[in-house]
């Protein structure tokens, strides 16, 4: 892969264009279970809010980003997603059907995939550590617990 550095929009390199399809899935996750536990997603602590930047979604998501960065480096490594992946339309290269079908479901697969935390809690999937953790923070902002885990891979 050519890549040079970190391009949030208008990816023209494979490795940029997986890492922004990932992260806007496990953002999505975050924003989700933010919601659904009572907090505001364009909130951050970390991240600042600005226009639909869902700040508090970007500030839970940093604990999983590795995740999407191990997939998108394996696929290109292992020359499982390439060029032959790329598509252009309306002026934007993206990934064609059968490249996205590869790269949602070596994410998917990561993301079912049950992990032990570093915090001692039970082994789950990822997925659901991100709700755990959505609902620690919920939790603790409303003084229902006197901390906050932060997922951390054991």
């Amino acid at each position: 892969a050519n890549y040079t550095h970190r391009h949030k929009q208008g990816a023209q390199d494979l490795f940029n264009i997986l890492l922004n399809m990932g992260y806007a899935t496990i953002r999505g996750y975050t924003t989700s279970f933010l919601s659904a536990s009572g907090l505001a997603p364009s909130i951050g602590m970390l991240h600042k809010a600005r226009g639909n930047h869902m700040a508090l979604s970007s500030d839970l998501m940093e604990p999983f980003r590795y995740i999407v960065e191990r997939v998108a480096t394996t696929l290109l490594k292992r020359n499982i997603i390439n060029h032959t992946h790329l598509e252009e339309k309306q002026g934007e290269i993206k990934l064609n059907a059968g490249g996205r079908r590869l790269f949602y479901t070596a994410l998917s697969n990561q993301l079912e995939t049950k992990r032990q935390p570093k915090y001692g809690g039970q082994k789950q999937t990822i997925i659901q550590h991100m709700q755990t953790q959505s609902n620690s923070l919920s939790h603790w902002v409303h003084s229902q617990e006197k901390t906050f885990n932060v997922w951390r891979m054991h």
